[in-house]
């Protein structure tokens, strides 16, 4: 995994199997992954993070998917199986609340800053 700032409260996470997370303030809002393609929360934050998603994607066309599936990308647990057509029903059923209340991950969505050998542990973890 890896940590790129790529602008004032604007990061992006990088993993090993291609999946990449935006994170607009603390919050992840889109991303891309090989099964999903470039996808976006259909939830609204605020005018700001809505900037921050267009600077983000750019002229790419992403789908609008449910919160959670920007969450479940974020926790690096996002299995289409889990979420099927993205029902309600099988949002609720499926959490990686074991991952959301890790330190590493913690410290990724929260820390706008981590310092250099944090960034250096993190990758010679994952």
């Amino acid at each position: 995994m890896k940590l790129t700032p790529i602008a004032a409260n604007r990061n992006v996470i990088s993993y090993n199997d291609g999946t990449e997370v935006f994170f607009s303030y603390s919050t992840p809002v889109a991303g891309y992954s090989t099964e999903l393609g470039y996808v976006k929360t259909e939830q609204w934050y605020s005018s700001t993070t809505t900037r921050h998603i267009n600077k983000y994607l750019g002229v790419i066309k992403a789908d609008e998917v449910p919160q959670e599936i920007i969450n479940s990308l974020a926790n690096g647990c996002y299995k289409s199986t889990d979420y099927g057509s993205y029902t309600k029903e099988q949002q609720e059923d499926t959490t990686c609340e074991e991952l959301s209340n890790s330190e590493l991950l913690q410290d990724v969505m929260f820390g706008s800053h981590l310092s250099k050998a944090t960034s250096m542990a993190m990758d010679a973890i994952l």
